[in-house]
């Protein structure tokens, strides 16, 4: 008998339910169990159709358990009712221990599957409606496997041993993340056009992205959140919310009220940096050199010069594309492109670079390099990832953020490079910067704090002053007030030698009002000058502090771009590596003894053997 049959069975003998209703009960019992797969206890049933009440049913479920730990013979005849019972044995906790119920249920940390084993020894002749029975008592009520399955499992003698899965949950549906589109070609690195065999034409550049005054450059997209899903136990499993998307900033664009588009204020290219923001930049084209003939070039937009910019000159621009750079300075806000070579140069970028090749020269990028054919003999600093396409790195100190890849690295005959991965040498350079300006903002603010407090007391003493000389003005004009009534009031009776006297008085009186007018209009001016210094001092540390807590929001903001930019950095070569180059993570370096082809180099965190601490290592692996 199983446990619902002994359930309707208890129910008929205590006369609070027919033969019939049971039946009903266990075939909607199964029902549920096929369409939804999920088990529903007989007693529920029987009360949510209004057969039994929830005393009468929690009294079945008593008797029940009272019948089921007792185990009476089938043969033993049933006492009277009124004759006392002996006192059961108290029944299991509700979470039973494996060998109490004869199965092992697992239930993996997602709460999506649950694994059933059994025990040693297993248990026999398990019914599929005992063994739904057990499931429920441990809460897994949704994703049943079928009951066909079920059956099938316990049908085997012995039971396996192998873990049967008995419910799947429903993982919750996929999050889409709010997301930013582009009205225009926002590639950094489309410098050129790719030609048959991957050979890239940078003279061909394509069509050049324009834009006027008004459009449309950016939007967002909504996300959409998935749909929940449910565990093994019936429980909702929210889908994570979508993440927002960080809108483009620039002073050239201007939001839409909501927020979700931006507008170009002016007309021009337009040009996405590394750290999110969109420029409108005007054009300068140079036919030529930047030479003698139009010395340092500084233009707040794009510049374009056809020939080389050359030796001893300087570039300061938004972007800048130019034939060969030739031992000159460059300081570009947003992308270099160089159709032929960069050599002897110094440049600080705050986008990315492409060139044909790299000599000679130091760069600080914000965003990627990219090398046709080599870099040689150069220190390159990028907070993005450094690739030679078709050739080689030699003799040079290179670190890249996001990682490095090269044919080559070294030769039989060059001196040896230096390549760091995982380093952001500009956002330590930012920091250090930061820290500088921080100190030095600070210092200025105390000193500034220390003049307010010395001028403090001036002001006090100025404002006693001018107190004092109100008092003084109120009452000569308050004096000299009541003796001008006292005067009209004996002008025609009094001695004439003592109206002289009192005339005299109030011209004195007069006198006292006027000096003191003068002196309290001096005090206020020294006050007021005192009292604004005071406040353009206050200003400026606030202003300091308004700086200070601005660069610190870019400083979190470019740390945590460089966070996400890093991922998982990897030095990849695909030809070889020779002796005596090293390669350095956060924590760890090798330098190799030996030429190794087609490898990839990582910095990995490993268990040591012999004393079980972490430690950093660079792994070494062949390239697949």
């Amino acid at each position: 008998m199983t446990e619902d049959t002994r359930f309707g069975a208890i129910a008929i003998q205590q006369g609070w339910a027919t033969a019939e209703q049971i039946e009903s009960a266990l075939k909607d019992q199964k029902r549920i169990l096929h369409e939804e797969q999920s088990v529903a206890l007989i007693g529920d049933i029987l009360v949510n159709a209004g057969i039994l009440s929830s005393d009468q049913r929690d009294e079945i479920i008593k008797i029940q358990k009272q019948l089921r730990y007792r185990a009476p013979d089938a043969s033993e005849p049933r006492k009277p009712k009124s004759e006392p019972e002996s006192k059961p044995e108290p029944p299991p906790e509700p979470d039973a221990k494996p060998g109490e119920t004869g199965f092992i249920l697992t239930v993996s940390d997602d709460k999506l599957e649950a694994i059933i084993q059994p025990t040693d020894p297993p248990p026999t002749n398990t019914t599929p409606a005992e063994f739904l029975s057990f499931l429920n008592q441990k809460g897994i009520v949704h994703g049943i496997a079928p009951e066909k399955l079920i059956e099938e499992y316990l049908s085997r003698n012995p039971l396996s041993k192998k873990p049967f899965r008995v419910a799947v949950g429903k993982a919750p549906g996929p999050t889409r993340d709010e997301r930013v589109i582009y009205h225009f070609d926002n590639d950094p690195l489309r410098v050129g056009t790719v030609k048959q065999g991957g050979h890239i034409d940078f003279r061909d550049r394509g069509e050049i992205p324009q834009v006027k005054a008004g459009d449309l450059v950016a939007e967002k997209k909504a996300g959409q959140q998935g749909s929940p899903g449910i565990d093994v136990y019936g429980k909702e499993i929210p889908s994570p919310k979508p993440k927002p998307a960080k809108m483009p900033t620039g002073p050239q664009i201007e939001k839409s009220e909501d927020g979700n588009q931006v507008f170009a204020k002016i007309g021009g290219r337009p040009s996405l940096s590394p750290d999110n923001k969109i420029a409108i930049l005007p054009e300068l084209r140079i036919q030529g050199d930047v030479g003698l003939e139009t010395g340092h070039v500084e233009f707040d937009g794009r510049v374009d010069v056809e020939g080389a910019v050359q030796e001893g000159f300087r570039v300061k621009a938004a972007s800048l594309s130019a034939a060969e750079l030739l031992d000159c300075e460059v300081e570009i806000s947003g992308d270099l492109v160089v159709t032929g070579g960069v050599m002897g140069a110094k440049a600080q970028v705050g986008g990315h670079v492409r060139a044909m090749y790299i000599h000679r020269s130091k760069l600080e990028v914000v965003g990627d390099v990219m090398a046709e054919s080599e870099i040689y003999h150069s220190d390159i600093a990028s907070s993005g990832f450094v690739k030679v396409d078709k050739g080689k790195i030699l003799y040079s100190t290179i670190s890249a953020n996001k990682g490095i890849e090269t044919v080559d690295v070294g030769s039989e005959a060059s001196q040896p490079s230096t390549l760091s991965i995982g380093v952001d040498v500009a956002l330590k350079k930012a920091i250090e910067e930061f820290k500088e300006n921080t100190r030095h903002k600070k210092e200025e603010s105390d000193k500034l704090r220390e003049i307010i407090n010395e001028m403090a007391p001036e002001v006090e003493r100025l404002e006693e002053m001018i107190e004092e000389q109100v008092q003084i003005r109120a009452t000569a004009v308050q004096q000299q007030k009541a003796l001008v009534e006292k005067l009209k009031e004996i002008k025609g009776v009094a001695d004439p030698k003592l109206l002289r006297k009192a005339r005299a008085t109030i011209d004195h009186l007069m006198e006292t009002i006027t000096l003191s007018s003068e002196q309290l209009e001096k005090l206020q001016i020294k006050r007021k000058g005192v009292v604004d210094k005071i406040v353009q001092h206050e200003n400026v540390i606030r202003g300091h502090f308004e700086e200070m807590e601005k660069m610190k929001e870019e400083l979190n903001a470019l740390a945590e771009w460089s966070r996400k930019q890093a991922g998982n950095p990897v030095l990849k070569v695909t030809g070889t590596i020779y002796p005596g180059n090293k390669v350095s993570g956060v924590n760890a370096s090798i330098t190799f003894r030996e030429p190794l082809e087609h490898t990839v180099v990582k910095e990995t965190r490993t268990t040591d053997l012999e004393d079980g601490s972490l430690k950093w290592e660079m792994h070494v692996s062949p390239l697949t």
